[in-house]
Order: structure tokens, then sequence, then C-alpha cells
């Protein structure tokens, strides 16, 4: 896995890790005493896992592999969101016996259960109770070696499929339209095994796609997201940013669907 190397965290790092760390300290407890033995392990995913967070913009994201999903309650984290000002905070069940199979290769899973998130477990996310994951997965050549480049066709046809209530386009929503071409970017760069802080994404892109025009419009989504401020729907800064993502879908897509047709 090519990672960038660490560097000193500022003061606003530390406290916004600190916040994490703390939330981190109440809510597991919580989901291990809702799940009980349906619990097979709990992991942070996205900024927060990596506490590359960036206070407004990021979610706080945590996978839980379970046995039954049928059997997983609504768990009710109103309480911590208004406590750690972290918001929203996003719990997704994920069945453990697709897990598994991933791991060996077979593609009769859930599909949010993806080799490029098997990348991501090795790359970033904190196992933070429950069985150790990074053991079960194989050797990273042996990821890159599968079909990445249909899941990321995959991703792409569901942020833009026809439904209103999950087409990013269609979607009011200037942050997930800046937060939807990161995460993109950021799959194509695991689909190379790299793993790299969020604005350090347009120059790995450059390096490893170099036929990839795109990122120069992800330097410009990190600066709105940099801000620290979502702007309104209706301000010229969302106007912006919805120029921005619809630009970098079509670059995406006509890089994805020519440079790499289905096999």
């Amino acid at each position: 896995m090519n990672k960038a190397k660490p560097k000193k965290q500022t003061l606003e790092q530390s406290l916004i890790k600190q916040k994490i760390l703390d939330l981190e300290s109440e809510l597991v407890p919580l989901v291990r005493e809702k799940l009980g033995k349906n619990l097979v392990s709990v992991l942070a995913t996205g900024g927060c896992a990596n506490f590359d967070a960036v206070p407004g913009w990021s979610d706080y994201d945590l996978i839980i592999l379970v046995n039954d999903r049928k059997k997983v309650p609504v768990i009710d984290v109103s309480q911590l969101e208004k406590k750690y000002g972290i918001s929203p905070i996003q719990i997704a069940a994920k069945p453990w016996r697709s897990f598994v199979a991933r791991t060996k290769g077979s593609e009769k899973t859930d599909r949010y259960v993806d080799t490029l998130w098997l990348i991501a477990i090795r790359a970033y996310c904190r196992v933070l109770a429950g069985k150790k994951l990074v053991p079960l997965i194989p050797p990273l050549r042996s990821l890159l070696a599968r079909d990445l480049h249909c899941e990321l066709r995959c991703h792409y046809l569901h942020e833009t499929n026809s439904d209103p209530d999950w087409n990013i386009v269609l979607a009011k929503n200037p942050k997930r339209w800046v937060n939807c071409v990161v995460s993109l970017s950021h799959m194509l760069l695991l689909a190379k095994g790299v793993f790299v802080p969020k604005n350090e994404i347009p120059s790995a892109l450059e390096k490893y796609y170099p036929d990839f025009t795109g990122f120069n419009i992800v330097a410009e989504a990190l600066k709105i997201r940099s801000t620290g401020k979502i702007p309104t729907p209706d301000s010229a800064q969302a106007k912006q940013a919805k120029k921005l993502l619809t630009e970098f879908l079509k670059i995406y897509r006509e890089y994805l669907f020519q440079e790499y047709p289905a096999k």
C-alpha cells in the first residue's frame, strides 16, 4: 500500500482527533450493548477513521459487521451528535458472511462489501471492537488483480442513478456534491493501492492517473471544503460546487467507460 508519510499534526487536528476518540469511547460500548452476540466487528471509516476530518463537512461513519442484519436494532445517537458536535453519525450494518465471501474472491456478496472496501480496511479503517479484519484480507497485490474498474463504474452508477432520492446531481445539497467529488477520487486512488490525505488527492491523481484530467476539479472542491462552511443551496459557492460536480462526473464517466471497457 502506497501511503503518504504522516505529518506533524496541528493543534486543530489534535483537538479533532481527541474529540473523535472521546466520541468512540461512548459510541462503541453503546453499539456492543445493542448488538450483543450478533456483533462481529466494529470499524471506523471515512475521514474520521484516519482523523482527516473537516468540522461540518465530515460525517462520522461506523461500519458494523453482523451475523444477521435483520436483527440490527435502531441505535439512537442523537445525544452523542449534540454532545460532540459531529453530525450525522452514520451506522451501517454489513453481513459478516459477505465480508468472508469477498475475501475469498466471491462476487456473491452484498453490493456494499466490495474489494475497494477491503483495500480501504487495509489502508486506513480502524477496527474498534470485535474481530481483527486485516489478517483475514488477502495481500494487496491479490486485491489489485481483481476487476476494480467494474467496481468503480458501479460506484459511479450508484451516484448517478435515475432515482431522484439517490441521484447526486439532483440533490440540493452542496455538501454532498463536494464530498462526492472527493470520495470518487479517493476510490480511484484505492484502485491503484494508493492512500493519501485528502489535500494530497489532486497531486496523487496527477501522478497515478496522468491521463485523468479531473484533478484540478478535485483541488477546487477541496478548497470549498477547507473553508469549514457549508454553502447554502442558492449561494454562488453552491452553484460553483454543482458545476464542479457536473464537470467531474463527465470526466470520470468518460475515463472509466472508455479507458476501461467492461470485461
